[in-house]
């Protein structure tokens, strides 16, 4: 079964924002691996740091149904 890798960040509420997005992904995609959350400094401009996971997940259906 394929693999997919999705990468998220947020630099506004992120806890909040990253949290709801790892929920919505696991309640599509049960089998769903977190990696730990980074906290990264915005680049190129000002603004409160990042925080990024990737999730990844395995998958059989088309690209286009994983993007809706």
């Amino acid at each position: 079964m394929p693999e997919v890798y999705v990468a998220a960040g947020s630099n506004v509420d992120p806890e909040k924002h990253l949290g709801l997005a790892s929920a919505e992904l696991g309640k599509y995609f049960p089998g769903v691996r977190y990696s730990p959350w980074y906290r990264n400094r915005a680049a190129g401009f000002e603004g409160a740091d990042f925080i990024n996971f990737v999730a990844g997940f395995p998958t059989d259906l088309p690209l286009e149904a994983v993007l809706a």
